[in-house]
């Protein structure tokens, strides 16, 4: 068989097709070829593990440095189980840390150097699911996208849940529903907003922090893709379809410690009344091409 090492474990490794999502095979071996590398040939027998077909490896043939011909699918950290142990790359808020271990989500775990994680962090992590636990391709496949203050926020919350008290707050101007009742030529600022699609007309807006809301056109031809995060800044307009839209005077893109744009849906920042509830560390200025 042939493939690339996506994710090696204690007790073998994955390797995974090149150009396609078929669902990677697990090798049993005692030799531990390096993530990245390419399987020429596997001599051995079929074996299972954990109730699934494996390989179990007498002899296996390796070549270094082909670990960019399999790119990663993208899902949240609690999803993580559905993706068939393909070279995945999650995201998620730090819950737990202890004994070489962090838990994303209060769900997946991820073996690592607990100590460089704080609580609260929000990491993505490149490498493949096995059983509930994450193993990354490499530690510098671990990102982190905010660091925490130590304190973490248990992502699972009960059905129903009142408080004591109920602090009636307005609603702020950091909305699009709100900026969709305002008349044309008004200054407006969006922030912590979704990319649900573009074009070279412009792309559409929605609220992370709600599904199924309003959208708002942003014009122009900018370089965005589907599921970045982005602050816009500009008028509100009227189309000549009776749509609004916004005359951006800037856009921001929100990115990685590495100033790379993160292509998949992050938590929201604002609650639904407009309130930030946490900054987000890394946003860079979006090119415009017309």
């Amino acid at each position: 068989m042939a493939g690339i090492v996506t994710a090696v474990l204690p007790d073998g490794f994955y390797v995974q097709p090149v150009g396609s999502r078929i669902p990677a095979v697990f090798v049993e071996s005692v030799t531990k070829p390096v993530a990245g590398s390419r399987i020429i040939a596997i001599t051995g027998s079929i074996g299972e593990r954990n109730g699934t077909k494996c390989v179990v490896a007498t002899d296996v043939q390796e070549e270094a440095g082909w670990g960019d011909l399999v790119s990663p699918v993208g899902t949240s950290a609690s999803k993580a189980g559905t993706t068939w142990h393909l070279l995945s790359k999650v995201w998620g808020a730090v819950t737990d840390a202890a004994d070489g271990n962090i838990v994303l989500d209060d769900v997946l775990t991820v073996p690592c150097d607990d100590t460089l994680y704080p609580l609260g962090s929000i990491l993505s992590v490149i490498g493949v699911e096995d059983g509930g636990v994450f193993y990354p391709r490499d530690v510098a496949d671990i990102a982190i996208l905010y660091l925490g203050n130590g304190f973490a926020r248990s992502t699972t919350r009960p059905l129903a849940r009142r408080s004591a008290t109920v602090i009636e707050r307005p609603m702020t101007n950091d909305r699009i529903s709100w900026v969709l009742d305002q008349q044309d030529g008004t200054e407006v600022e969006l922030h912590d907003e979704s990319v649900t699609s573009s074009s070279a007309q412009g792309f559409n807006i929605r609220e992370s922090c709600a599904v199924g809301c309003e959208t708002l056109r942003v014009l122009g031809c900018w370089d965005i893709d589907r599921w970045e995060t982005v602050d816009v800044f500009g008028q509100v307009t009227t189309l000549s379809d009776g749509s609004r839209a916004i005359i951006p005077s800037g856009v921001l893109v929100y990115t990685d410690a590495r100033g790379e744009a993160v292509h998949y849906p992050l938590p929201p920042f604002k609650d639904s009344l407009g309130y930030t509830m946490m900054d987000w560390s890394w946003k860079l200025p979006l090119t415009r091409w017309d």
